[in-house]
């Protein structure tokens, strides 16, 4: 596997399980300890966003649930209430937003 790709899927667990950048840093050193000494494997998840920023991928922020229920984007996009717990999209003075890496078509 090269550095790249396991960059690549170590922040795309991060973000898929909500990971906090500690628990990366582990996976990291355990991952670290498994391989051989001479690897070029990233020891933190600042040195992982250090290897994707190169790449500079497209990305978009979006307005999220407070739930995590759905995503506020598209058709959805002007919509004040989420439509499966039917929570309000914003707190008083405040919004809840996310990263979404945009795949090339």
């Amino acid at each position: 596997m090269s550095v790249l790709e396991i960059a690549s899927r170590l922040l795309t667990l991060k973000c898929e399980h909500n990971l906090l950048h500690k628990c990366v840093d582990g996976i990291c050193n355990l991952i670290g300890d498994i391989i051989p000494k001479d690897n070029l494997m990233s020891t933190n998840f600042y040195q992982i966003k250090k290897v994707l920023k190169a790449l500079e991928l497209p990305h978009k922020r979006i307005d999220v649930c407070p739930e995590g229920c759905m995503l506020f984007w598209n058709e959805d996009k002007d919509v004040d209430r989420c439509m499966k717990c039917d929570r309000e999209r914003y707190k008083q003075g405040q919004t809840l937003r996310v990263n979404v890496w945009l795949k090339k078509r």
